[in-house]
């Protein structure tokens, strides 16, 4: 039986991560300042960092997309 390990040489695969790391760079480059962080407080007012989330310009309409587990967490502290 082949395998997909057999029909990839090291080179094919060195040359894959080498584009694969180059898009990451790129998408990285032109997405960053989207990614922001979301902060909740402690008891005694100081900041927690809890998650991440992305800033979406939907047609003029501005939306914060983030995880459901950040959702919750607003239930036990101010994000």
């Amino acid at each position: 039986m082949v395998q997909a390990n057999d029909l990839i040489t090291p080179e094919m695969l060195a040359r894959l991560r080498e584009v694969a790391n180059t898009l990451v760079d790129r998408a990285q480059a032109r997405f960053r300042e989207t990614v922001v962080p979301i902060y909740g407080s402690k008891e005694n007012g100081r900041p927690v960092h809890i998650s991440s989330a992305v800033l979406l310009d939907l047609r003029g309409h501005k939306a914060l997309l983030t995880a459901a587990h950040v959702i919750d967490e607003s239930q036990s502290t101010t994000l």
